[in-house]
């Protein structure tokens, strides 16, 4: 799959791009005009620029908006699950964008946490928050089903599963060097791996990852530079899938060649910081993304989408800043959020978007 821009032409929201507009407690789809992006095969991307209806918490102008997004999740039905920083910390949405659930006050009541950092779908309408100073793994009635407090340092966003079965990355603060850690019915299991030193905090550089029952990939921005990483479930091993360092291309380049290690790489925007912004499984496909857009891997190939030339996946969606690639659902497509006019937008793009492609070629 190619990507080609199309700039100045009239455009509205295709059907495949479900944007979720959330000041607070409802979400709603919108529509725009302004620059498209045609993608061979599939129908075309628009950007979304018109303002959306805003509504809050309890239904009043008064109510707090969403003020600053955690970590976001898909459930099994398409749902999103949205992890605040104000309260109530966690909201659901349906897949037409109606508030359907929500959780209290961080801290207060059964099954909440203090400082909640991730959030995962947790099977049969659970839902697992890890934070300060664990995990709880509870229902939207508050019920608390269990509760792991034996490790610390948990970063932020940084858990993932399926249903019951969960990995954690923590860092504790004897050396800053991050941990994968299985977490399930039997409590914290020992470590997949212990992983390079990372940059910054873990907060404010965080760490992204993603797992199925197979494969657990990691996406880090480490001392070095940022490194996409797979690790094996049943035998903990681990592998560098892309490794990222800044070169002098104008935009992000993935390239098609490998080293004798089986590891690609791929150039940056020299003097652009190279965050990543987040990482998700989709099938046995390989989506991750930088805060300059998204890049697919399948079966040894990669695709861009998006150059940094003005035509990059931010402005497609006329985002007031960065993105964060959240998760992804074979059956109902690819979590993305950012801000929109101040007011935190999430997009959920339909798996056809994501089909496999040929490696991009070398910009001239």
């Amino acid at each position: 799959m190619r990507i080609r821009t199309a700039r100045g032409r009239k455009a509205s929201r295709a059907p495949h791009v479900n944007a979720l507009i959330v000041c607070s407690a409802l979400a709603l789809p919108v529509a725009g005009c302004g620059d498209a992006v045609e993608v061979d095969d599939v129908p075309e991307l628009r950007s979304l620029d018109s303002l959306p209806l805003r509504l809050t918490v309890g239904g009043d102008p008064a109510d707090p908006p969403i003020d600053y997004v955690l970590d976001a999740t898909l459930t099994e039905a398409g749902e999103v699950v949205v992890l605040q920083r104000s309260p109530p910390h966690l909201l659901k949405f349906d897949r037409q964008g109606q508030l359907v659930d929500s959780a209290g006050p961080r801290g207060r009541g059964p099954g909440e946490l203090s400082g909640p950092l991730g959030v995962n779908f947790g099977g049969a309408d659970r839902v697992a928050v890890v934070g300060r100073p664990g995990l709880v793994v509870r229902d939207w009635g508050g019920n608390e089903i269990v509760r792991f407090e034996n490790f610390e340092r948990p970063a932020r966003g940084a858990i993932r599963g399926c249903h019951e079965d969960w990995v954690v990355l923590t860092a504790p603060r004897e050396d800053s060097v991050p941990s994968l850690h299985s977490v399930g019915a039997s409590g914290l299991g020992e470590p997949y791996a212990r992983l390079g030193r990372l940059r910054g905090n873990g907060f404010d550089h965080p760490p992204f990852l993603a797992r199925n029952e197979q494969r657990i990939v990691l996406f880090t921005e480490e001392l070095e530079g940022p490194r996409l990483l797979e690790i094996r479930c049943e035998d903990g091993s681990v592998r560098t899938l892309a490794s990222l360092e800044l070169g002098d291309s104008p935009y992000m380049r993935p390239t098609s060649e490998r080293d004798a290690a089986g590891t690609y790489s791929a150039v940056w925007d020299r003097g652009t910081e190279p965050f990543p912004a987040g990482v998700a499984l989709l099938g046995d496909r390989v989506i991750w993304a930088t805060r300059h857009g998204p890049v697919l891997q399948q079966e040894g190939r990669w695709t861009r989408f998006s150059e940094w030339d003005g035509s990059s996946w931010v402005e497609l969606f006329d985002l007031d800043g960065w993105y964060t690639l959240h998760a992804a659902h074979s059956d109902y497509g690819v979590l993305l959020s950012g801000r929109m006019e101040g007011v935190p937008a999430f997009f959920v793009v339909e798996p056809s978007v994501f089909s496999p492609g040929e490696a991009p070629a070398e910009r001239p």
